[in-house]
């Protein structure tokens, strides 16, 4: 029955089919629910609530199969697991591990978690951990599901799907939906925009805005819907301006394109076309004739040196 093992134990409350059974001599544990029980014979402190719902001291368990395996945890759902000091877990099939976790949504964490990380959505960093990455914020359904190891750590995922492939990048920031969702293992990665998934070897960008395409861009800036580039070192600002194999460029506009290095574009819809080393400054000016030129204004010219009024 109920509390059937007590020896010196106090303030105890036992309701259900063996609840409890296990406690001898600890004290002021409230255990309901057929077969929930603490974990030690000493067991005091506790709140077990939940068919075969165990807990350890200083628990609040309540859900069946659920389960906590360290002093403090809390948990709220069906057979999920707490096994590290003050997590936190709410949700059904879900686990948190690592010191002062906090698991949020249905089958969300995993065991492997290092300390001070934190996952709100359902299947949110469920995947394998390894040597316990730490200081992780995952926000959102599938937020960071990948298998994480300790070089992941550091990181903010806020919406659907955000960095759900990183396994070793850290310092990676990505607040959208499918915000950075290719990006594997670089590092230092800001995205804000949805649809904007970098790729996996995508590395030190600041990208800004919905739909942008990174390629394999290293420490590069992208600002506005639909920009793009394949280069590294280079800042692309306007809406769908392109950099495609732009290394050290600067382009600005919307439209703007480029596929060259060390090139200076600015104005809607100005390009240096094919070239390299050249200059186009101007709505709709065009350096395309030769690496080297230099154009500016309206609508100006192509090659050479060509100034419009």
């Amino acid at each position: 029955g109920a509390l059937a093992g007590i020896s010196s134990g106090i303030g105890n409350v036992g309701i259900g089919f063996n609840a409890g059974d296990i406690i001898t001599t600890g004290s002021s544990n409230v255990v309901i629910g057929n077969d929930a029980d603490g974990q030690a014979a000493s067991l005091s402190n506790a709140v077990v609530i939940g068919a075969s719902a165990r807990g350890q001291d200083t628990n609040t368990i309540v859900g069946q199969s659920s389960t906590g395996s360290a002093a403090g945890v809390t948990i709220v759902g069906r057979a999920s697991t707490g096994t590290s000091t003050s997590v936190v877990v709410i949700g059904d099939s879900s686990t948190a591990s690592g010191n002062g976790a906090v698991v949020i949504g249905n089958s969300a964490g995993s065991s492997g978690m290092g300390v001070q990380n934190i996952a709100i959505g359902q299947d949110c960093l469920d995947g394998a951990k390894t040597n316990s990455p730490t200081g992780i914020v995952a926000i959102g359904p599938l937020a960071m599901r990948g298998a994480v190891n300790v070089a992941a750590s550091n990181c903010t995922a806020v919406g659907f799907s955000a960095l759900t492939a990183v396994t070793n990048g850290t310092n990676n920031t990505a607040i959208g939906f499918n915000a950075g969702s290719a990006l594997v293992h670089l590092s230092n990665n800001t995205v804000v925009g949805a649809n904007s998934p970098l790729t996996a070897n995508t590395g030190g960008c600041v990208v800004v805005g919905t739909s942008i395409t990174t390629g394999n861009s290293l420490d590069s800036i992208l600002i506005g819907n639909s920009a793009s580039n394949n280069g590294s070192n280079s800042v692309i600002i306007g809406n769908a301006s392109n950099g495609t194999n732009s290394n050290t460029s600067v382009l600005i506009g919307s439209s703007t394109s480029a596929n060259g290095s060390n090139n200076i574009v600015i104005g809607s819809s100005a390009t240096t076309g094919n070239e390299a080393n050249s200059i186009a400054i101007g709505t709709s000016a065009v350096s395309a004739g030769a690496a080297g030129g230099v154009v500016l204004g309206h609508s100006a010219g192509s090659g050479g040196m060509g100034i419009n009024n």
